[in-house]
């Protein structure tokens, strides 16, 4: 999945949930990713990510994040959490996976991430390269 497939996900926004705190449920749950793993994605602390579920307020930003990842998560061509994990951070040779590829998008939309990111090893708790 190249960069550009996830703003372009086959899965509408009319078919998630609309709540916030819904939406990062279901990632939890829909994804397999543990609830650190989902702050990093975001670049924010595993408790951030327990604040939002629990109904806490959310950034414009990663409201809109939380909302592609839900989709990108929806897409996956497999619905078994632990599949749809190592889907996301799969990739072919020479491509992106699809979080790489989520997070590249927010990268050139002009919204760094912070930090010094993750590679997908340390994501699925390996060490770093």
């Amino acid at each position: 999945m190249g960069a550009s497939s996830v703003a372009e996900s086959t899965v509408h926004k009319s078919d998630l949930p609309l709540d916030s705190s819904d939406l990062v449920k279901m990632i939890h749950d829909e994804s397999g990713l543990t609830w650190e793993q989902i702050g990093k994605a975001f670049n924010v602390s595993r408790r951030s990510v327990h604040l939002w579920a629990s109904g806490r307020r959310i950034n414009a930003r990663h409201s809109e994040m939380i909302m592609e990842l839900a989709q990108v998560i929806r897409s996956a061509p497999v619905d078994e959490p632990a599949l749809v994990r190592a889907w996301l951070y799969g990739a072919e040779p020479g491509q992106p996976s699809p979080m790489e590829a989520f997070q590249a998008h927010h990268r050139r939309e002009g919204t760094p991430l912070q930090g010094a990111g993750y590679t997908s090893s340390e994501l699925l708790g390996g060490e770093a390269d």
